[in-house]
């Protein structure tokens, strides 16, 4: 089985995802660029942001692999138009979109290079594209690393990610205007147990000590297609 299908596999287990705050998802969407057209997103599960971020769009498409969070997140928002198709292998027209957001799903992308291209490609010139990505640079991550089966949260195959490469990997699909904020956003309590909890409150305690991408755990990075 490869990972797309492991991936999809796992997926297909869980009926909602659901992992951020309140407060931090208005937080991350307060940080998104202004956009009214047409707009796809990928990897869009059972909806972590969806709900915030589709209103006052022309049209949101929400693209994903597992069958089973598509339809949670159809009985959410009945009027979403949601496809069940592989980030990298978009099965849109080029120039499409004025733009396409991923929240925290290109790390369990085997070939998240190919996604970002895709991105590019069905992009209108001027399109946006934002990305929302757990860090590799954070302190803590080499430890998460050790304990992720204990954590028991992370697919098998999801990594963490150096926003450094994805901006070098934007830059060289054509990009420009690349922009990367770091946060830390919290958890919802009800998604964690109560030995993740623990980990929770440390990450909020490393991100109380600066901005910096070695004490958050988040990047949001933004590039324009020219």
């Amino acid at each position: 089985m490869n990972v797309i299908e492991r991936e999809r596999a796992f997926w297909d287990q869980h009926s909602e995802f659901d992992w951020m705050a309140e407060e931090s998802k208005r937080d991350v969407v307060a940080m998104l660029p202004r956009i009214t057209g047409d707009v796809l997103e990928l990897c869009v599960g059972s909806g972590l942001l969806t709900e915030h971020v589709a209103a006052a769009k022309r049209s949101y498409i929400g693209l994903d692999l597992s069958a089973t969070l598509l339809a949670a997140l159809r009985r959410k928002l009945p009027g979403l138009a949601l496809v069940q198709g592989n980030a990298e292998e978009l099965c849109f027209a080029d120039g499409s979109f004025d733009a396409v957001f991923v929240f925290a799903g290109l790390h369990h992308l085997p070939d998240y290079q190919r996604s970002i291209a895709q991105a590019f490609r069905v992009l209108r010139p001027g399109g946006i594209f934002v990305c929302l990505e757990p860090s590799s640079r954070a302190w803590y991550r080499p430890p998460m690393e050790w304990l992720r089966n204990w954590i028991g949260i992370y697919s098998d195959d999801e990594v963490f990610l150096d926003g450094r490469s994805v901006t070098a990997i934007m830059r060289s699909t054509g990009f420009t205007d690349l922009r990367t904020d770091y946060l830390t956003p919290r958890f919802s309590r009800a998604f964690l147990t109560p030995k993740n909890r623990l980990l929770a409150y440390c990450l909020y305690a490393a991100a109380a000590l600066g901005n910096a991408a070695l004490t958050q755990s988040f990047f949001l990075l933004r590039g324009r297609k020219p």
